[in-house]
């Protein structure tokens, strides 16, 4: 996975958006799998960033989706994982369904 669109990963910056693909910036060391469960890696996205190599990719809702994950995992015994989780969850939810607001 070393050409990709756009990454936000470990401190580092790649924005390679509206170039063609042979003008990408090159990603070193950024051991990330190919493939996952039979199916190519389009984006990935952990506590360290966000790796996207695929223009499809639709970057709310994959961080929508996270979100829900982290809050099945929040222990809830802060007001951070409690609450907050939550309302970032309910604030993605809403943008990926076109429904956001300033």
């Amino acid at each position: 996975m070393n050409k990709i669109i756009f990454s936000s990963w470990a401190g580092k910056v790649i924005d390679n958006r509206g170039l063609d693909a042979d003008r990408y910036t090159e990603v070193d060391n950024l051991e990330l799998p190919l493939k996952y469960d039979g199916h190519q890696v389009a984006a990935f996205i952990s506590w360290n960033g966000l790796v996207v190599a695929d223009d499809s990719v639709d970057v709310v809702d994959m961080a929508r989706s996270y979100i829900q994950e982290v809050s099945k995992l929040a222990c809830g015994q802060c007001t951070v994982g409690y609450n907050g989780v939550r309302v970032i969850a309910q604030i993605l939810s809403k943008i990926a369904s076109g429904q956001g607001s300033e």
